[in-house]
């Protein structure tokens, strides 16, 4: 599935990201009680109600059962269960549902090659920050990392 979106990079055996129809994407293998592969799409800040919308109007016209997808905190997110006596779902219907959910959001996160939170310095390729794809300059990265560790002092 990576591979079909392009997505070149690579964390560890389980884990594939970069930009997909130029927007940070990530899939992912999630172990535990639920596994399943996952998809995840980074939106730019304040993105999240237009992605939500647009997944809504495509979900609809696709006839696609509500719930499938998620949106929330600048990331959306479709799970695909793994099945105890099922396994996961074909390929080129993950795939096909996976590149529906881009072309869906891509409007809502149209933010180019720029950081997601600044927009105004240019990102060449995403990368994972705490584990989840994001498109963020050096210096919004220094002052996210700033933030945490003052968040932890107090």
């Amino acid at each position: 599935m990576a591979e079909a979106l392009g997505l070149s990079r690579r964390s560890g055996k389980l884990t594939a990201y970069g930009s997909a129809d130029g927007l940070p994407a990530q899939v992912a293998w999630r172990g535990g009680e639920a596994p399943g592969l996952c998809l995840l799409v980074r939106l730019p800040p304040g993105g999240d109600a237009a992605a939500r919308e647009a997944l809504q109007v495509a979900a609809g016209a696709a006839g696609a059962k509500p719930g499938q997808t998620a949106v929330g905190d600048g990331v959306v997110t479709r799970m695909w269960p793994y099945r105890t006596f099922g396994g996961l779902p074909k390929a080129e219907t993950m795939i096909e549902e996976a590149k529906g959910i881009l072309r869906a959001v891509r409007p809502a996160a149209a933010a180019g090659n720029a950081c997601l939170v600044c927009k105004a310095v240019a990102v060449p390729e995403p990368f994972l920050v705490n584990g989840t794809v994001n498109r963020v300059c050096d210096g919004c990265l220094a002052k996210l990392e700033g933030a945490v560790e003052e968040a932890q002092r107090v």
